[in-house]
């Protein structure tokens, strides 16, 4: 409460928090762990998948949201 976020919905993002660093041009996702993003799609049940942008650096990303969100059900 009471602190400032900011919202970013397209551009690029410097040392963008990370589960692991990237290879160059890889699809970024949300992280099932708070407040990351990962090359690896989640693929538990019950998670959602969705593409935020691709890596241009081992560090760094082009935010790109894809606003299509994905719930792994089970079959």
């Amino acid at each position: 409460s009471g602190s400032t976020v900011y919202v970013v919905i397209g551009g690029i993002i410097r040392n963008i928090s990370r589960v692991a660093d990237f290879g160059f041009d890889q699809p970024l996702y949300v992280s099932t762990t708070a407040g990351k993003v990962t090359t690896s799609p989640p693929d538990g049940l019950d998670n959602f998948v969705q593409n935020v942008g691709r890596s241009i650096t081992a560090t760094d990303a082009a935010l790109e949201i894809d606003q299509t969100v994905l719930q792994i059900k089970q079959a």
